[in-house]
């Protein structure tokens, strides 16, 4: 009897969806050349079911919560199996205002209406001429988590005081540029300059005249979108002059109370608008800052520059530095310093007075003062690199080197292009591996520069990608799914700068070297790349649910063919109690088959997983490919007192580091008194890396919990039938 694909995806309900928002989603079955069809049923009109099995698109906006039930058809070359789905649609939400600061505590009743706390120091109101910087605030509540709201004024949504803008970020900013005239109101129906001739003139703000002018107010609407729904806000901004709040008989009475607290002494505090980071001085050079405070009213008293002094490095001025009081500049030689960098914390008053009466506004700038040591940089690496292969580890890198000094030297990519795979690190490391399907030759201009940024050098290298095997290849590994304390606890023992020191390291910014901070052990590190269902025959036999234990903590070398070592890599046995030792010294399964009571037992130790892995059939009955080149080179290099290499070895690496460094770091392993067996090595499931149909790691689950329990060879695949591929809860693998 010929029988269809089997489905991975567990029939049901898929995911919830929301209206108008993007969405993609994937359904599985294991087959040959399986291929998806919508059958019948009903789906949210603007989503679509590929042949690939990939349903996606935006649903269309709904009413209500609507639930879409329809069926999908797997076809393979044996026949095809349909499957019931469904989705839920909800309604999106418009974004939410903020508006727990920066409103004014008086509302406008009428309209509900804030009015914003733009103020020098938080009042309702703004002065004219003051520098304005405010963050409109408003939160996605159905889009994307990382959905950027978009702010804007929408048509006949009023207009922005003169000199304000809004940028699409939220940002109200600018200096407000108002003209506060005095309307005569000699008709009913007068506003602001509306008539043809005012009774009293302009008023600038800046001296005292009759003319003092009156309060502007300024309605407005602000909307918030996350291209999908948005949400309006009304927004009020009082434009006053100081002179107003000096006067407060000359203040409108329609105004509301409490709004303007009067004050016939207030003179406008100045503004620190340019920043706090004065940068990078040099030693042995003059040196001038402008750390000034706007001031906009200059007829209404002057600023006193002023500097908060303590007995600390860092509330002092450098040595020379001197500030100027009446025009806010710092300036002067600084003499030479022993130190590299010395930083330092300005704390700067700015003091405006006006008829007796003062106002301050304070700030405070950091300076660093660097020493004039003397750095220069060669370049170690040749301009052409060694050559790799796709899916072949990076153990390139680049080197310069200091000539005067010991400063760490950093990297960075200026020109050209790298091969797709690989990524530059900070240190100078290629990491990394090529991506399948490049070739060719590839240019890039690299930059050192030492960390201080004293000196820096460039170099055009050249990496030839070449191939060797026209198959693509991938890992399977697996691990321990262990609590989240437990994941942090190994974290932090593996982060411990003492134990694992970062000079120490092998490639320390190398993902793939370094410092490993999870519990990972290896199966293959080469098999050939297939569809994720392609590997699930491997489970008929030796795969169920195991226990290990935790060995001694080693070290190995890598090493070149000429014997020059590499790296030395630090790392723990993985026990398996299954395995012995044979007449060569080597391990292996007790036996790939027990026979007990008429009953036929398949034993999941290490030895049998890779055994069953690699007997795996393709499509054309040939055994799937490994390869035993992608091994780690430590596995591929003969260890002291062997002529052969020791080929694959069941274990968890800690750290890689630089040659004649493995032993201090086994050393201080042991000081840490850490016990690697309070981790529980419990294994259910295996995990592909990257297969043909998945560009990111998932993993399969184990059919059996026990080594007795039973399952039927030839309907293997049915033990997925309702359980669907599930997510790793680690940021490496996740699921579309």
């Amino acid at each position: 009897m010929t029988t269809g694909p089997i489905w991975i995806t567990a029939a049901g309900f898929l995911s919830t969806l929301t209206e108008l928002i993007s969405t993609s989603t994937q359904v599985i079955a294991s087959g040959t050349n399986v291929s998806y069809r919508f059958i019948s049923g009903t789906v949210p009109s603007g989503i679509i079911v590929s042949s690939t099995g990939t349903i996606s698109g935006i649903p269309s906006a709904v009413l209500q919560p609507t639930t879409y039930n329809f069926v999908v058809r797997a076809t393979s070359t044996e026949g095809f199996a349909d499957r019931t789905f469904n989705f839920v649609v909800k309604d999106s939400q418009p974004p939410t205002w903020n508006t727990s600061t920066g409103y004014s505590s008086i509302i406008d009743y009428n309209t509900s209406t804030a009015y914003l706390k733009l103020g020098p120091k938080g009042e309702s109101f703004t002065l004219n001429k003051q520098y304005v910087y405010y963050q409109f605030q408003a939160e996605p509540t159905s889009a994307p988590s990382d959905t950027s709201l978009k702010f804007y004024i929408p048509e006949n949504g009023g207009n922005l005081p003169p000199g304000l803008t809004l940028t699409k970020d939220g940002i109200l900013s600018g200096f407000m540029n108002d003209t506060l005239t005095f309307d005569g109101l000699d008709e009913d129906l007068g506003g602001y300059d509306e008539e043809k001739y005012d009774a009293y003139a302009y008023d600038y703000g800046q001296v005292e005249v009759d003319s003092i002018g009156v309060p502007k107010i300024y309605t407005f609407k602000v909307t918030a979108s996350d291209n999908v729904r948005s949400t309006d806000r009304f927004f009020k901004i009082l434009v006053v002059n100081p002179e107003m709040i000096r006067n407060p008989e000359r203040i409108q009475m329609s105004l509301e109370p409490g709004l303007i607290s009067t004050n016939t002494n207030y003179i406008p505090s100045p503004q620190f608008i340019k920043g706090s980071d004065l940068g990078i001085a040099r030693a042995e050079n003059n040196e001038t800052f402008d750390i000034s405070a706007y001031d906009g009213y200059p007829l209404l008293g002057s600023v006193i520059y002023t500097l908060t002094t303590g007995s600390t490095l860092l509330t002092r001025l450098p040595n020379n530095l001197q500030l100027e009081p009446n025009e806010g500049i710092l300036y002067g030689y600084i003499p030479y310093q022993p130190a590299y960098t010395t930083n330092y914390s300005l704390t700067i008053n700015a003091e405006k007075w006006y008829q007796g009466t003062g106002t301050i506004a304070v700030n405070t700038f950091t300076l660093a003062v660097k020493g004039n040591v003397e750095s220069s940089i060669e370049w170690v690496s040749s301009s052409t690199l060694e050559s790799l292969y796709p899916g072949q580890p990076s153990e390139l890198s680049v080197q310069a080197r200091q000539l005067n000094s010991d400063f760490s030297i950093k990297y960075s990519l200026v020109d050209g292009t790298i091969p797709p795979g690989l990524t530059l690190e900070r240190d100078g490391s290629l990491s990394g591996s090529i991506d399948y399907g490049t070739t060719g030759t590839y240019s890039f201009t690299i930059k050192a520069q030492d960390v201080y940024e004293l000196s820096a050098i460039q170099r055009q290298f050249t990496l030839a990608v070449t191939t060797y095997d026209n198959n693509s290849y991938t890992k399977i590994w697996t691990r321990p799914f262990l609590s989240l304390d437990k994941r942090t606890k190994f974290r932090d023992f593996m982060l411990d700068t003492f134990t694992f020191p970062q000079s120490s390291m092998y490639r320390f910014f190398d993902p793939n070297f370094g410092v490993q901070t999870e519990i990972k052990m290896i199966l293959e590190f080469g098999i050939q790349q297939q569809n994720l269902a392609d590997y699930i025959p491997a489970f008929r036999e030796n795969f169920y649910k195991r226990r290990f234990t935790f060995g001694n903590v080693k070290m190995a070398l890598a090493k070149t063919t000429t014997g020059t070592v590499v790296y030395e890599v630090v790392y723990v046995d993985i026990v398996d109690n299954m395995e012995r030792l044979n007449e060569n010294n080597e391990l292996q399964s007790v036996n790939n088959v027990i026979y007990s009571n008429d009953q036929i037992y398949y034993p999941s130790s290490i030895h049998n997983m890779r055994r069953q892995l690699s007997q795996l059939t393709l499509n054309n009955n040939d055994f799937i490919n490994i390869d035993e080149f992608m091994m780690p080179r430590f596995m591929r290099s003969p260890q002291l007192g062997q002529y052969e290499p020791p080929g694959y070895m069941h274990v968890v690496p800690l750290c890689y580091t630089l040659p004649g460094q493995g032993d201090t770091i086994l050393k201080r392993i042991k000081l840490s008194n850490f016990n690697f067996n309070q981790f529980d090595l419990e294994i259910d499931r295996i995990i592909v890396d990257k297969s043909l149909d998945n560009t990111t790691a998932k993993y399969l689950l184990f059919p059996r919990k026990n080594i007795t329990d039973s399952i039927q060879s030839d309907s293997i695949l049915y033990v997925f039938d309702e359980t669907p591929l599930e997510t790793d809860t680690n940021e490496a693998i996740t699921r579309e």
